[in-house]
């Protein structure tokens, strides 16, 4: 199983670190270059043990996506880990153009629209709502 967490904020990072073990590929998904290339040499520390150099863990970045090379084009699942005010029309327009016809996007925001802005681009059938207990926090 191919999973990209899009948002690499607490939950995000706790989520990839939680799945890496059991899937084929994970790809978090930044905004900038600066995270990924932070996250690159820093890996990701999940209860005192550093996930660096798991090699089916890897971090991209929005900010120069090219869309040949777009890391979304081949996976099952999107872990979408971005607050609610984040999925804007860039991200959904990414979303519309990249997702492989048989992906799903898994949504984890709080508040309400996300659903329905995510079933007009990629279909209602292609997305899942999730409800976590799971906390996390964040250190740079």
């Amino acid at each position: 199983m191919k999973i990209r967490v899009i948002g690499a904020g607490a939950l995000g990072m706790l989520f990839a670190a939680g799945l890496a073990e059991f899937c084929e590929e994970i790809v978090v998904m930044t905004r900038t270059d600066e995270q990924a290339d932070a996250l690159r040499k820093q890996g990701i520390r999940l209860d005192g043990h550093y996930l660096k150099g798991k090699r089916n863990l890897t971090f991209v970045s929005f900010e120069n996506e090219v869309e040949q090379d777009a890391p979304i084009k081949d996976c099952d699942y999107v872990l979408m880990m971005v607050k609610q005010y984040a999925l804007d029309d860039d991200l959904l327009q990414y979303l519309g153009k990249q997702l492989p016809p048989d992906a799903v996007v898994v949504c984890f925001q709080n508040g309400i629209g996300h659903r329905e802005k995510l079933e007009h681009v990629v279909g209602a059938d292609r997305v899942l709502l999730a409800v976590t207990t799971e906390a996390g926090k964040k250190r740079a």
